[in-house]
C-alpha cells in the first residue's frame, strides 16, 4: 500500500484521477510513501475561513490520572504550512462548551499549528480577511491591542485576502 502525502488533506483525495494514474505507474516498484506535485490540489480551508480547532485548554493542569484537557474553540484557519495548519484563536476566548478559556503559550499570541484531523469546518460559514503583513485577522491589531505585529500599527489597508 501507498501513502501519498499530498493527498493527504486534499478535498478531492477520493476518486481523483491523477492520484490513480500514479498508482498504476509506480505499481510494482515496492514504493510505500510518494509526495508528489499536483496541479488539481485543493487544501480543504481558505485563509479566513472560521473553523473549530480541537487543541489543549491548559498544558499546566490535568486531571487526576496526569490526561491533559483537550476543548473545541473557534479559530480562524490563517494558512497551510506544510501538512499542519495554522490557526489563530483568540487569547482568553471560552471554548464552545463555555467551560475553559483559551490560554496561548508564551509568545505564541494565538497562533497555533495543528494536524488538520483537529480542525473542523465551523457551522456559521464566516469568512475574516487575514492580513498579508502580520497575518492577523482583520481588526485584531489596531494599535491598541496589537496581538500580531511589530509594528504600532497594522497597515491592513489593500493587504487583506480577499474572500474565496
Amino acid at each position: 500500500m501507498t501513502v501519498y502525502r499530498t493527498c493527504r488533506i486534499c478535498i478531492k483525495r477520493k476518486g481523483c484521477d491523477i492520484k490513480s494514474e500514479i498508482g498504476k505507474k509506480i505499481s510494482g516498484l515496492g514504493i510505500t510513501s510518494i509526495k508528489h506535485k499536483c496541479d488539481s490540489y485543493t487544501p480543504p480551508f481558505s485563509p479566513g475561513e472560521h473553523v473549530i480547532a480541537t487543541t489543549y485548554c491548559d498544558l499546566d493542569v490535568g486531571d487526576e490520572c496526569g490526561e491533559l484537557h483537550n476543548s473545541k474553540f473557534n479559530a480562524v484557519f490563517i494558512e497551510q504550512s506544510g501538512t499542519k495548519a495554522l490557526v489563530w484563536i483568540k487569547p482568553r476566548e471560552s471554548d464552545i462548551y463555555d467551560d475553559v478559556q483559551f490560554t496561548p503559550m508564551k509568545n505564541n499570541r494565538g497562533f497555533c499549528k495543528l494536524t488538520f484531523d483537529r480542525l473542523e469546518k465551523a457551522t456559521d460559514i464566516k469568512f475574516t480577511p487575514i492580513c498579508k503583513v502580520c497575518y492577523g485577522p482583520e481588526g485584531t491589531c489596531d494599535g491598541n491591542d496589537n496581538l500580531w505585529s511589530p509594528w504600532a500599527d497594522c497597515p491592513h489597508e489593500n493587504k487583506l485576502t480577499p474572500a474565496p
